[in-house]
């Protein structure tokens, strides 16, 4: 079984995909939960792909924003057949998913078996938004990065959109690191050419390692913390001037 999940509405994508996993969880209570992000070893791929799970067990593997990593892209499409037909659950979250991929044979002709869920923001979302925030991130401005979070976080329902703004800046970033240039990153021009230009102050271990403590934040792993004071903690930690 398989749901794909997209849509510019970053936290209420994610949300609704977070919901989903635990109602797997709560009808399956033996089941097996495994994550797969694009920083996650390849070889460990097949293992998650399989459709036979240890003792029987039903697995529910997530995979969370991995197009991003080709290797991975490409194990995920050579067993999409596999993972429609399965009888474990599947979940893929991306919040741009290639019309090619959805226009896919495999995709085609088992469309009863999918369920695909789509969350875009509305006009009053896409005109509030806190891309000021990952410029400063480009800057590495410590001082005025953190002042800025601070005074738009007010409204606590900015907090997690300006996580997915922050996340997003950094995966442009690693994929400037990466690409030749705007065609071969699917991005626009003036977007590429600005991640370039900040590649110069952050390395490539560094915006992987800064997207994956990022991502642990997002998750709230720290339950006794409150997000925003986590995603302070994140801004003083990683970002050096």
């Amino acid at each position: 079984m398989l749901f794909i999940l997209s849509g510019s509405d970053y936290p209420k994508i994610r949300k609704h995909t977070e919901t989903i996993i635990k109602n797997l969880k709560n009808r399956k209570t033996e089941s097996e939960y495994i994550r797969v992000t694009a920083q996650t070893e390849c070889e460990n791929l097949e293992s998650f792909l399989n459709t036979e799970s240890l003792f029987g067990k039903k697995k529910i593997v997530f995979f969370d924003n991995v197009f991003e990593n080709r290797e991975i892209k490409d194990s995920f499409e050579k067993n999409i057949e596999g993972i429609i037909n399965s009888k474990n659950f599947f979940l893929l979250l991306e919040y741009s998913i290639p019309p090619v991929f959805l226009k896919k044979k495999e995709i085609i002709k088992n469309l009863k078996k999918i369920t695909i869920k789509k969350i875009e923001k509305t006009e009053a979302q896409v005109n509030q938004n806190f891309f000021h925030l990952s410029d400063l991130l480009i800057k590495q401005n410590k001082s005025a990065l953190w002042i800025a979070f601070w005074r738009e976080s007010v409204n606590k329902e900015n907090i997690d959109s300006i996580i997915s703004i922050i996340s997003w800046q950094i995966k442009m970033i690693l994929l400037a690191h990466t690409c030749k240039n705007a065609k071969e990153a699917k991005v626009k021009e003036f977007v590429f050419k600005k991640s370039k230009e900040a590649t110069k102050k952050i390395t490539k271990e560094k915006a992987l390692w800064m997207l994956e403590s990022l991502q642990k934040e997002n998750f709230d792993y720290i339950k006794k913390i409150p997000k925003r004071l986590q995603i302070e903690n994140w801004i003083l930690k990683n970002i050096e001037i």
